[in-house]
């Protein structure tokens, strides 16, 4: 088993930037289509709906009549005409885990679903009669599947199905070597509660697939991957993503051109708001993107992801009040270069939305609508809507401060060869000083290069972005958005561990929380100028020592002098004067950081450690201890280099803290 453990630590809004034209939903001027009738209860999946190679639109639903789910299809014209929804008939009652398959080219149409644990193919045949085709698995059960085709027509499905012991596990099915084959991912942990682990699955143009799923049990549930490297084989890479949310319950997938796109949502805790981030990699790379928020300050889940041909992302999602579902789809995109979430459908919902792409460009949405009017009414709503072409923006803005200035840099956006009429006059800069205003333009002349010096600012915080002017067309949507804070004194240092009584000896770090300025420090008592001692690495303390620093840089007033009294004691044991510790691997500071940062640790007892730096793809990058270390407190620095004295690149890290009888291990970034 190949079992890399990745993932993103911190609490990061990486907004993605573009250099090409970008196209948004014109929601405005939608066709709205009921398509379902009646007023009994309907479902819908996330597979619900397919488009055919001329653009026909395929769908399926599920209505409750006596308490029996019936299966329902539908399918509309390029005019907008929906055929009447015709029953499917079963010999047995379907569970709404359903998808919906085209075949490419072919416009083959086909159905997957589960029924009584067993896995079913429907299919017309010549009479146009629809025949259910047990597939055969031998004992295997399987219940909530995901299906997809490949562009060879081959069908990839992923489910839950229960091992001896009867633990949830996932079960992946094809049928890729000309018959139907399945395999037991039992190195996949889907938990306690595996059951609903909401697997999804999406398929590279070579016939491999990834595979996403709600891995581990409450406290630290996270999206968890499997991947197979050969089309067809059953030998799985497994990883896990975390996002800033403290559970990640369930996630969506699309590769596009060989990128793996994936939107993910988690809360805090039970009623806590859920947030909605998107991910992306190459499917063959190992490092994700940082998490991205999708959902702003709304509670948004349920994410279905879709890809424009130009790779801007575009999300429907489901809002929730606490616990309970308000009924409202928002709809999130970057096209502009920054997530902008609206909610732009109106009529209350009581199911998941599903979007996706035809092969025009346009959008189509299936929902279900839930109201009262006129008594309790069930129907399944469509919504086309078309692209509109926007402006190409300036992307990549950079901040950099010196002292009380702000020199903003950009790249200029790219011209597509579609728009040759397109000319760029220039830019216009935009600020505010605090959330609560809104935006205004800062230049008073059209800025004609791709950077901007505003300068003698006050001590503050301030946000920026760029827009492009056409001559003619007007102005662009605005870049990325960068913040600065313009400090008027450098924040102190921090001490690590702080001042106390300690046994025979304490190693002490010193951190500037921002990272900026030198800091100076003293163990006579004095206080340190910038003529004192730089911190560079750990101070080694054998004595009680007072330690005064403080922070200088030339562009602000220093930070005020901060100070510890370090009492050392290497005889008394008292455990009243001398509390025991506990072993223990504590979060490196600062994280993320640049480029170095303080690992600190205590031992219960003496005893042999190794520390080592890992990178996500589980390879060692560096050792930074490996000797017998007393009892106590201990810290070391990592300057980001690997063992062969190379600077190590962006990205997450592990490091890990073993004992000969415990191991612990934690998370850090690395930003550069």
């Amino acid at each position: 088993m190949k079992y890399l453990s990745g993932g993103l630590l911190i609490l990061a809004l990486l907004i993605c930037s573009l250099n090409l034209s970008a196209q948004v939903p014109d929601w405005d001027d939608t066709l709205i289509t009921e398509i379902s009738g009646t007023t009994l209860e309907k479902r819908i999946s996330k597979r619900a709906h397919q488009i055919a190679s001329d653009n026909t639109l395929h769908a399926i639903f599920y209505q409750n009549s006596d308490a029996t789910w019936q299966l329902f299809y539908s399918h509309r014209d390029t005019e907008d005409n929906w055929s009447t929804p015709e029953l499917i008939p079963a010999a047995t009652t379907y569970m709404p885990d359903v998808s919906l398959i085209l075949t490419p080219y072919q416009n083959d149409l086909k159905i997957y679903a589960t029924s009584n644990n067993n896995l079913y193919e429907l299919s017309r045949d010549d009479t146009e009669t629809w025949v259910a085709q047990q597939i055969s698995m031998g004992t295997t059960n399987i219940m909530n599947i995901d299906t997809v085709v490949d562009i060879q027509g081959n069908i990839h499905i992923v489910g839950i199905t229960t091992n001896a012991d009867a633990e949830p596990k996932l079960v992946y099915v094809t049928d890729i070597s000309g018959e139907w084959t399945y395999d037991i991912l039992y190195d996949a942990w889907l938990g306690p509660f595996g059951t609903g682990a909401s697997p999804v699955i999406a398929v590279n143009d070579d016939g491999r697939v990834i595979i996403g799923y709600r891995g581990g049990t409450y406290g630290e549930y996270h999206i968890h991957i499997a991947q197979n490297d050969i089309a067809g084989v059953f030998d799985w890479s497994y990883e896990i993503v975390v996002s800033p949310n403290a559970n990640d319950l369930e996630c969506d997938l699309m590769i596009k051109d060989g990128v793996v796109h994936m939107a993910y949502s988690g809360q805090d805790g039970f009623g806590f708001p859920w947030s909605t981030y998107y991910v992306q990699r190459d499917f063959d790379g190992n490092a994700w993107s940082l998490p991205q928020l999708t959902s702003s300050n709304f509670s948004l889940l349920s994410p279905t992801l879709a890809v424009d041909p130009e790779g801007n992302i575009h999300l429907v999602m489901v809002e929730v009040d606490g616990n309970f579902m308000t009924g409202l789809i928002f709809y999130s995109t970057n096209v502009s270069g920054n997530w902008v979430v609206s909610n732009p459908f109106g009529e209350g919902v009581f199911e998941y939305p599903t979007l996706l792409l035809d092969h025009s460009g346009n959008f189509q949405l299936l929902k279900i609508v839930f109201s009262y009017d006129g008594g309790m009414q069930w129907e399944v709503f469509h919504r086309g809507a078309s692209h509109t072409m926007t402006l190409p923006v300036p992307f990549n803005l950079q901040a950099e401060i010196d002292g009380f200035n702000v020199l903003l840099s950009w790249e200029a956006p790219d011209i597509p060869v579609e728009m040759p009429e397109l000319i760029l006059e220039g830019y216009n800069v935009w600020r505010r000083s605090s959330e609560s205003e809104p935006f205004a333009q800062i230049n008073d002349e059209t800025i004609t290069e791709t950077a901007y010096l505003e300068i003698n600012l006050m001590p503050g915080t301030y946000s920026y972005y760029v827009t492009a002017l056409y001559t003619g067309e007007g102005e662009s949507n605005q870049s990325n958005i960068v913040t600065v804070t313009i400090m008027e004194y450098l924040p102190p240092p921090e001490f690590t561990p702080e001042g106390g009584v300690f046994e025979g000896f304490v190693n002490v770090t010193i951190i500037s929380p921002n990272e900026i300025g030198t800091i100076h420090y003293t163990l006579n008592g004095e206080d340190p100028t910038e003529e004192s001692a730089v911190y560079h690495e750990p101070i080694y303390l054998e004595e009680t020592t007072t330690v005064k620093a403080r922070t200088y840089h030339p562009g602000w007033h220093p930070s005020v002098i901060v100070s510890a009294e370090y009492l050392i004691d290497p005889s008394n044991t008292d455990d009243d004067l001398f509390p025991s510790i506990e072993s223990a691997l504590y979060p490196a500071r600062p994280n993320p950081f640049n480029p170095s940062t303080v690992i600190s640790y205590s031992l219960q007892e003496s005893a042999p450690v190794e520390i080592g730096i890992y990178n996500i793809r589980g390879q060692k990058v560096r050792v930074l201890v490996n000797s017998i270390q007393e009892a106590g407190n201990h810290s070391i620095l990592w300057d980001g280099r690997d063992d062969r004295g190379l600077s190590a690149p962006s990205g997450i890290y592990f490091y890990r803290m073993r004992t000969d009888k415990q191991s612990f291990h934690q998370k850090m970034l690395l930003l550069k």
